[in-house]
Protein backbone atom coordinates (compact mmCIF):
# COMPACT_ATOMS: atom_id res chain seq x y z
CA UNK A 1 0.00 0.00 0.00
CA UNK A 2 1.04 3.03 -0.09
CA UNK A 3 0.71 6.12 2.23
CA UNK A 4 0.70 10.11 1.16
CA UNK A 5 0.39 12.72 4.13
CA UNK A 6 1.83 16.51 4.64
CA UNK A 7 5.64 16.94 6.15
CA UNK A 8 6.38 19.99 8.56
CA UNK A 9 5.94 22.12 5.70
CA UNK A 10 2.23 21.70 4.74
CA UNK A 11 4.09 20.08 1.79
CA UNK A 12 2.67 16.50 -0.06
CA UNK A 13 5.47 13.99 0.46
CA UNK A 14 6.37 11.15 -2.43
CA UNK A 15 3.99 9.14 -3.59
CA UNK A 16 5.02 5.52 -5.41
CA UNK A 17 3.35 4.25 -8.03
CA UNK A 18 4.06 1.11 -10.11
CA UNK A 19 3.64 0.15 -13.97
CA UNK A 20 4.25 -3.14 -15.52
CA UNK A 21 3.88 -2.67 -19.12
CA UNK A 22 5.59 -0.69 -22.49
CA UNK A 23 3.16 2.33 -21.17
CA UNK A 24 4.87 5.43 -20.07
CA UNK A 25 5.52 4.65 -16.08
CA UNK A 26 5.13 6.56 -13.24
CA UNK A 27 7.92 7.24 -10.99
CA UNK A 28 8.80 8.78 -7.77
CA UNK A 29 9.68 12.52 -7.06
CA UNK A 30 9.18 14.46 -4.49
CA UNK A 31 5.53 16.08 -4.58
CA UNK A 32 3.82 13.23 -6.48
CA UNK A 33 4.02 11.00 -9.71
CA UNK A 34 6.14 11.86 -12.68
CA UNK A 35 5.20 9.89 -15.65
CA UNK A 36 8.23 8.68 -17.91
CA UNK A 37 8.20 6.89 -21.68
CA UNK A 38 10.03 3.21 -21.60
CA UNK A 39 13.28 5.63 -22.47
CA UNK A 40 13.29 7.39 -19.39
CA UNK A 41 12.08 10.77 -20.87
CA UNK A 42 9.31 12.21 -18.61
CA UNK A 43 6.11 13.39 -20.30
CA UNK A 44 3.93 14.38 -17.47
CA UNK A 45 3.54 15.26 -14.24
CA UNK A 46 0.74 14.66 -11.13
CA UNK A 47 1.62 17.44 -7.84
CA UNK A 48 -0.47 17.68 -4.54
CA UNK A 49 -0.43 20.63 -2.56
CA UNK A 50 -2.59 21.97 0.57
CA UNK A 51 -4.36 24.82 -1.15
CA UNK A 52 -6.40 26.00 2.08
CA UNK A 53 -8.20 25.34 5.17
CA UNK A 54 -11.44 23.73 5.43
CA UNK A 55 -14.29 26.45 6.25
CA UNK A 56 -17.34 25.92 8.61
CA UNK A 57 -20.14 26.67 6.45
CA UNK A 58 -22.98 25.53 8.67
CA UNK A 59 -24.93 29.15 8.23
CA UNK A 60 -24.21 29.30 4.46
CA UNK A 61 -27.56 28.68 2.28
CA UNK A 62 -27.90 24.88 0.47
CA UNK A 63 -27.03 26.51 -2.85
CA UNK A 64 -24.02 28.34 -1.74
CA UNK A 65 -23.23 24.68 -0.35
CA UNK A 66 -23.36 23.03 -3.36
CA UNK A 67 -21.01 25.75 -4.63
CA UNK A 68 -18.45 25.37 -2.48
CA UNK A 69 -15.54 22.61 -1.69
CA UNK A 70 -15.92 22.31 2.29
CA UNK A 71 -16.64 26.19 2.91
CA UNK A 72 -14.12 27.44 -0.49
CA UNK A 73 -16.45 29.12 -3.33
CA UNK A 74 -15.70 26.97 -6.45
CA UNK A 75 -14.86 30.48 -8.11
CA UNK A 76 -11.91 31.03 -5.51
CA UNK A 77 -10.58 27.66 -6.39
CA UNK A 78 -11.23 28.53 -10.54
CA UNK A 79 -9.27 31.65 -9.86
CA UNK A 80 -6.02 30.05 -8.68
CA UNK A 81 -6.22 28.15 -11.99
CA UNK A 82 -6.68 30.99 -13.73
CA UNK A 83 -3.87 33.10 -12.74
CA UNK A 84 -1.84 29.64 -12.50
CA UNK A 85 -2.94 29.25 -16.69
CA UNK A 86 -2.61 33.50 -17.26
CA UNK A 87 0.76 33.10 -15.84
CA UNK A 88 1.74 30.10 -17.78
CA UNK A 89 0.32 31.26 -21.60
CA UNK A 90 -3.22 29.07 -21.00
CA UNK A 91 -6.55 29.03 -20.45
CA UNK A 92 -9.41 27.12 -18.46
CA UNK A 93 -11.66 24.63 -20.64
CA UNK A 94 -13.99 23.70 -18.76
CA UNK A 95 -14.75 22.88 -14.98
CA UNK A 96 -17.35 20.31 -12.99
CA UNK A 97 -17.65 18.73 -9.52
CA UNK A 98 -17.84 14.73 -9.45
CA UNK A 99 -17.17 11.84 -7.00
CA UNK A 100 -13.54 10.42 -7.05
CA UNK A 101 -13.19 7.32 -4.74
CA UNK A 102 -16.11 8.59 -2.33
CA UNK A 103 -14.80 12.51 -2.12
CA UNK A 104 -16.51 15.28 -3.44
CA UNK A 105 -14.02 16.46 -6.14
CA UNK A 106 -14.19 19.90 -7.84
CA UNK A 107 -12.22 19.61 -11.34
CA UNK A 108 -11.01 22.32 -13.59
CA UNK A 109 -9.75 21.82 -17.17
CA UNK A 110 -7.58 23.58 -19.01
CA UNK A 111 -4.62 23.64 -21.65
CA UNK A 112 -1.26 25.55 -22.84
CA UNK A 113 -0.34 26.09 -26.16
CA UNK A 114 2.94 24.58 -27.97
CA UNK A 115 5.21 27.64 -28.06
CA UNK A 116 7.02 28.71 -31.34
CA UNK A 117 9.34 25.31 -29.98
CA UNK A 118 8.15 22.14 -31.89
CA UNK A 119 9.86 20.16 -29.53
CA UNK A 120 7.40 20.77 -26.70
CA UNK A 121 3.88 19.68 -27.02
CA UNK A 122 0.82 21.81 -26.10
CA UNK A 123 0.05 20.49 -22.78
CA UNK A 124 -3.29 19.18 -21.05
CA UNK A 125 -3.82 20.38 -17.20
CA UNK A 126 -6.46 18.96 -15.15
CA UNK A 127 -6.47 20.78 -11.23
CA UNK A 128 -8.47 18.56 -8.59
CA UNK A 129 -9.52 20.28 -5.09
CA UNK A 130 -11.30 18.17 -2.78
CA UNK A 131 -11.15 17.86 1.00
CA UNK A 132 -8.98 15.92 3.27
CA UNK A 133 -8.90 16.16 7.55
CA UNK A 134 -9.84 19.57 7.39
CA UNK A 135 -7.40 21.13 4.02
CA UNK A 136 -8.32 21.62 0.68
CA UNK A 137 -5.87 19.69 -1.73
CA UNK A 138 -4.77 20.96 -5.27
CA UNK A 139 -4.05 17.72 -7.41
CA UNK A 140 -2.12 19.00 -10.61
CA UNK A 141 -1.82 16.55 -13.53
CA UNK A 142 -0.21 18.48 -16.67
CA UNK A 143 0.96 16.18 -20.01
CA UNK A 144 1.07 16.22 -23.71
CA UNK A 145 -2.60 15.47 -25.15
CA UNK A 146 -1.68 11.88 -25.88
CA UNK A 147 -0.72 11.38 -22.10
CA UNK A 148 -3.09 13.16 -20.30
CA UNK A 149 -5.58 10.03 -19.84
CA UNK A 150 -2.80 8.21 -18.54
CA UNK A 151 -1.73 10.68 -16.26
CA UNK A 152 -5.72 11.60 -15.11
CA UNK A 153 -5.82 7.56 -13.56
CA UNK A 154 -2.94 7.98 -11.90
CA UNK A 155 -4.01 11.90 -10.31
CA UNK A 156 -7.08 9.81 -9.35
CA UNK A 157 -5.15 7.45 -7.62
CA UNK A 158 -3.45 10.04 -5.48
CA UNK A 159 -6.65 11.74 -4.61
CA UNK A 160 -8.00 7.97 -3.63
CA UNK A 161 -4.54 7.98 -1.22
CA UNK A 162 -5.18 11.14 0.32
CA UNK A 163 -5.58 10.86 3.89
CA UNK A 164 -5.56 7.27 3.66
CA UNK A 165 -4.09 6.20 7.12
CA UNK A 166 -2.00 2.64 8.36
CA UNK A 167 -0.81 2.32 4.78
CA UNK A 168 2.49 1.64 3.86
CA UNK A 169 5.12 0.48 1.33
CA UNK A 170 6.99 -2.28 2.69
CA UNK A 171 9.02 -2.88 0.04
CA UNK A 172 8.79 -0.09 -2.90
CA UNK A 173 11.58 -2.00 -4.94
CA UNK A 174 9.52 -5.28 -4.95
CA UNK A 175 6.66 -3.97 -6.75
CA UNK A 176 9.06 -2.15 -9.23
CA UNK A 177 9.93 -5.82 -11.08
Amino acid sequence: MIRLGNDSRGQSTPVIATEHSSRPAPSVVEKGVRLNTPDGQTVGHVSVAVVANAVGGGAASTSARRRALSGVPFAALRRMVIDKMLASGGWVVNDFEREINGRRVYVVLAQTSAPNDRHVPQQSWTFYFTEVEGRIYNIVSNAPFEFSDRLAVEAERVIAMLGTSGTQQSNPSASRR
